[in-house]
């Protein structure tokens, strides 16, 4: 993996769970549309989308015939934002990347086109495995983002990373 194309809720949700910056120190690119920067990640201040941009995240400008295959595609999968169109379409024509959402239908899509995809519970386990975050602030961020309605996990996967992460931080 070399690039990892996220979608806007990913962010806002690793933002919440202070571990956006974590994201940005991994070994790989991270690339969003640039739609998506510009009318999703409202939550965030200026200052930080300026600090994101200058720690590596990449924005990502879209040609006459990608813009074309957005719109192709939210046409064919109307359930689908215009931004996850554009996330998609970023990642299926980038080799080696992975899109990083956790919208159900958007990793369906994904999946049935053959496009790496993957999401919050395994970016969690990656940070733990290259040891960028502390166990403690792991497990912090899936309690809060399990109480968190808006925030959409895999229950069981869910309840099986908590216990692995329990169990390291018992060690």
């Amino acid at each position: 993996m070399k690039v990892i194309v996220s979608d806007s809720c990913c962010l806002i949700d690793l933002e919440l769970a202070s571990l956006l910056n974590a994201l940005l120190a991994l070994p790989c690119e991270v690339w969003m549309p640039e739609l998506s920067f510009k009318s999703e990640l409202l939550s965030l201040s200026e200052q930080r989308k300026t600090e994101l941009l200058g720690l590596g995240l990449q924005v990502k400008a879209f040609s006459s015939l990608e813009m074309q295959n957005i719109q192709a595609l939210q046409q064919a999968i109307p359930a689908l934002s215009h931004q996850d169109c554009a996330a998609f379409v970023l990642a299926a024509d980038t080799p080696e990347s992975v899109l990083l959402t956790s919208d159900k239908r958007l990793r369906n899509h994904a999946m049935q086109s053959q496009v790496a995809v993957h999401g919050l519970l395994w970016l969690v386990e990656l940070f733990w495995q290259k040891q960028l975050v502390p166990v403690a602030l792991l497990l912090q961020a899936l309690e809060d983002w399990q109480a968190d309605p808006s925030v959409r996990l895999p229950q069981v996967e869910l309840k099986q990373l908590k216990m692995r992460l329990k169990q390291d931080l018992l060690n």
